[in-house]
């Protein structure tokens, strides 16, 4: 529920309808912060309303049904229900110990005697898209959401791609000058003159910039959020006067010029993304969209040309290759043996555009790299490698899957591994410095490398050798 807030999904005005809803929790959550929000379950509540909702979420429901028939008869009944977006969660494979566990058709009986399917990130896909006709979008490992709403899609498909969602300690790219369309800002701040009317609305005009900082550009009249335009009508101050003010208290800003190129960047990103497989007409886009593109571009033939060039510039090796170690620099990830640059999935949004797309690219053949948990950009050719781990918040995960996207050949291929065959031994390279894994990450690596094992330009150890060699020097170390 965190999630779908955090992507704009659930908001004030729309409804949530908890399918399948256990004992509550989550509807007296969002009830207690005003949502409009109601569950039902066939178990613990049985009487509650099974009606149509803007949002449905069906969380950890079909994980635990053990007929597959059953299951797809669940999603296109919560499907059926939801008027603008399904979000479906379940257990990940490889997530979760089956110690204990007894198989069972295609899943587990627990050590409880209850059913457990466990689904990796495609087969879920696979599952939601039959049962609703919709490719769902990736939002975390076990999570996908398929949407009836385009607009709302497409919404959610720009914050997925933007920065906006990202931790403000990570570093953005280095920003060029200021592109052609971009909103023109001053070389030093002007001096507003304090008016009575610039005083009277002051801290309104503070709401607005707090609002212009989070659009990257002047808000238009139909943005302004409805408590605004009321205080503004109370005070008999026109919109467009108030937005002629903001406008003033803006020019030379560095915080809004930084949030608008930002914003330019994320929006370019999408626009090249959205010509793969082909781009949708104007007049289709979201009204915040097409505001973005008449701000920053002009005009969307514009945008889309821009778009076209930063999509063929992701085929540049030589470009990537550079954009990467601009990346490695910044402390976004690291590159490995000289062949690929590996980072934290949650921190594509912080990377050079070049990257993102070449990334993005990869998302439209295999869904979207949420569910891994470290990204591989191959530097010799154009491929994208997937990397999902065992536990990512242990000193040395184990990597259990990677998938390969070729976009030269558009082919995809996954293998899996066996448990502890193959190690990340030191997973602080590809962690950005605010990443709250690297508590402790960097004081347990010195130990690793005081064993002795690890040597430039050879091979890496197995852990079967590294584990005694650790525990020899601080036989507490793995516990801790």
């Amino acid at each position: 529920m965190q999630l779908l807030m955090r992507y704009g999904i659930i908001a004030a005005d729309r409804s949530v309808f908890d399918y399948g809803c256990g004992q509550g929790a989550d509807v007296e959550a969002l009830t207690s912060q005003g949502f409009d929000a109601f569950g039902w379950d066939p178990h613990h509540a049985p009487s509650g309303p099974r009606k149509p909702a803007d949002v449905v979420n069906l969380g950890f429901v079909i994980n635990v049904i053990e007929d597959l028939r059953e299951r797809v008869e669940t999603l296109k009944a919560a499907w059926g229900f939801a008027q603008r977006a399904l979000c479906v969660a379940v257990m990940s494979l490889g997530k979760a110990s089956t110690a204990g566990h007894r198989p069972y058709r295609d899943g587990f009986v627990t050590s409880r005697g209850t059913f457990q399917k466990y689904f990796d990130q495609q087969e879920l896909r696979a599952v939601v898209q039959g049962a609703t006709g919709e490719a769902p979008l990736s939002l975390a490992p076990g999570i996908v959401v398929a949407f009836r709403d385009k607009d709302l899609e497409q919404e959610v498909l720009l914050r997925r791609r933007s920065g906006s969602l990202v931790s403000g300690a990570l570093p953005r790219p280095p920003l060029r000058e200021r592109p052609v369309g971009a909103p023109r800002m001053r070389k030093e701040r002007a001096i507003v003159e304090r008016s009575p009317l610039r005083e009277r609305i002051a801290p309104l005009l503070h709401r607005l910039r707090a609002l212009a900082l989070r659009l990257g550009r002047l808000p238009e009249a139909e943005e302004i959020p409805g408590e605004e335009l009321a205080s503004l009508s109370t005070q008999r101050v026109g919109t467009q006067r108030a937005l002629e003010l903001l406008g003033e208290d803006l020019a030379g800003d560095a915080e809004f010029a930084q949030s608008s190129q930002s914003r330019r960047q994320d929006l370019l990103v999408h626009l090249a993304l959205t010509q793969v497989p082909g781009a949708p007409k104007y007049k289709t886009l979201p009204q915040s969209i097409q505001a973005d593109i008449r701000a920053f571009f002009r005009t969307h033939a514009a945008g889309l040309e821009e778009g076209r060039r930063l999509l063929f510039a992701a085929g540049d090796r030589s470009g990537v290759r550079a954009d990467a170690e601009a990346a490695a620099a910044m402390r976004l990830g690291g590159i490995r043996a000289e062949k690929s640059f590996r980072f934290r999935s949650s921190a594509l949004p912080c990377l050079p555009a070049r990257l993102r797309v070449m990334v993005g690219c990869a998302e439209v053949l295999q869904g979207g790299v949420d569910a891994a948990d470290f990204v591989d950009i191959d530097l010799e050719g154009p491929r994208v490698t997937m990397v999902v781990c065992d536990d990512i918040e242990k000193p040395v995960p184990f990597i259990i899957e990677r998938v390969r996207v070729d976009l030269g050949r558009q082919k995809v291929s996954m293998d899996r591994r066996e448990p502890q065959s193959t190690p990340i031994y030191f997973k602080s390279r590809y962690l950005s410095p605010d990443d709250n894994l690297r508590e402790g990450q960097v004081e347990f690596e010195a130990t690793l490398l005081a064993t002795g094992m690890f040597k430039e330009g050879q091979p890496e150890p197995p852990w079967e050798k590294v584990q005694p060699a650790l525990k020899a020097l601080d036989p507490d170390i793995l516990e801790a």
